[in-house]
Formats: structure tokens, sequence, C-alpha cells
């Protein structure tokens, strides 16, 4: 059974962990913290992205924790390298809580970004979210305007995975799939949509899998950035929530993404 089918933590399988951390003293500290969690093991604690291509295979990690302050001189690059050979695995970015270090790690195709001066366990707390599925990353994208619109910039005359999608006349998405994606982009979760929608959670996973494919992106957090940017979604002016169609989204994602173990100081 994969950790991904849930279980409480202490009966279901551990969750395998990849440690990418070019600073071997913060290494440790990380390395401790997330083994003393009972449903959490360390498979691997490597330097660089390319050493971790190389420990993917017989690692087989079910989460990556890597920093966005890599000192390789394209670390996002880097990291996308490493999202393609192990595309199973979500990535969880360390670093600082500056909007630069979130963008980076939207770029990278992190699933969460865990700051460097939120509570310790928040670490673990991301971890458990994105194996689930979920992507608290795009929670602080529309939680935070001002973010929202570097974003949607960074994103307009490139597209991170690949070239970008010319503005057709209609999305190449179902209505269904605008409507879910719509309510990604108010920061709501797998579940919170099947909910809201009357679905299942597995519905809208697959919802959101079709979702990826058709506009060749690798998170929702990029499909939600492509459907603003070609129009077919709208981020509402204020509260960052999303309207698709004639209705307009009412949610609200909360503050920034989940912060993790403190170290180096910086903006």
């Amino acid at each position: 059974m994969s950790p991904r089918d849930s279980g409480s933590p202490a009966r279901r399988p551990r969750i395998r962990c990849l440690l990418v951390e070019p600073h071997a003293l913060y290494a440790a500290g990380v390395r401790d913290l997330l083994e003393r969690e009972p449903d959490i093991e360390v498979v691997g604690d490597v330097r660089s992205p390319d050493e971790a291509v190389d420990s993917v295979a017989s690692a087989a990690p079910d989460v990556m924790v890597v920093d966005v302050d890599l000192p390789d001189p394209d670390a996002v690059a880097a990291t996308q390298r490493l999202r393609r050979e192990a595309p199973d695995a979500p990535l969880v970015m360390l670093g600082r809580s500056g909007e630069d270090d979130v963008m980076r790690a939207v770029q990278a195709g992190a699933s969460a970004h865990v700051a460097d001066n939120a509570d310790p366990s928040a670490l673990a707390s991301a971890i458990r979210q994105v194996v689930r599925g979920d992507e608290p990353i795009a929670d602080a994208m529309v939680a935070r305007r001002e973010l929202a619109q570097q974003l949607l910039e960074a994103y307009r005359d490139l597209s991170v995975n690949g070239p970008t999608l010319a503005a057709p006349v209609q999305p190449p998405l179902t209505a269904r799939e605008l409507e879910v994606l719509a309510l990604v982009g108010e920061g709501q979760s797998n579940r919170a949509i099947a909910d809201e929608l009357g679905l299942r959670p597995q519905t809208i996973k697959n919802h959101l899998s079709s979702v990826l494919k058709k506009l060749s992106v690798r998170s929702r957090t990029q499909a939600v950035l492509t459907a603003v940017r070609e129009g077919w979604i709208e981020l509402e002016p204020g509260d960052g929530s999303t309207s698709s169609g004639p209705g307009t989204g009412s949610g609200q994602g909360p503050d920034l993404a989940p912060g993790g173990p403190g170290r180096r100081s910086g903006g």
C-alpha cells in the first residue's frame, strides 16, 4: 500500500523521503527532525540534484525535500531534471519566506514551500500534505495577490516545462475541469473540492491529472497560472479568489504555505 492510500500515521507505511541539502550541518538537523516522526523515514541524504538523480532509482522516494538555495548556477533547471527522474514524488522546497524564493519553488515544480522561520513541525506536516496530493504552495499563491501577479508575469513569456499554449478561442479543458481548476485557484484541497461538487476525491484527482496532461504542466499551481494567463479563469482583486465562466469563486487561500525548521536568516 502506498503512503498516499492513507490510514493513520502509526499504521500506514512510512513515507520515504529523499533529502537534497547542500549544507551538511543543516542537513543533519533536518534529517534528525524527520526521523523523529513515526511515519517518515529518510531514504537518501545528498548534496545536489545531480547526486539525487543517481539515488532516485534505489531510494524510490515518496517525496523529495530540496533546498531552494542550491549553489547550482541554474538550481531551478537542476531541480526540474530531478522532477523528471521522479515524476511521482512531489517536491517540498526549503527556503526563506521571501517572494523570490516562493517563485523559484513554483518554477521548480514544488508542491510546497517551507519557510526557514516556521515551526519545525510544519515540515513534516507539509510532507504529509503533498503525499496526500495537496499543494500548499497553491494556497500561498492565491492568498497573496502580489505574489500571484509576479508569478503570472514570470510565466507570461516563458513556460518552465516547455512551450506555452497559444491562446485558443476555447480552452482545451472541459467545463468540469475548468470548474475544478477554479476551485484549486481558491486554495481548496482535493477533498474540499470533492465535497463542494458532490464527487469522490479520486474523481477530482483524475480531473486534475487530465488538466496537467492537456496543459503540459507538472503541478496544479502551474495549471492555475496557465488558466489565469490565458483568461480561462480569473483571480478576483483583493481576496485571491478565482472565477470560471459565469460564476465567481468565493474561497480564499490561507496565509503563506507551511514553514519549516529555522536556520539561515535572510529575506
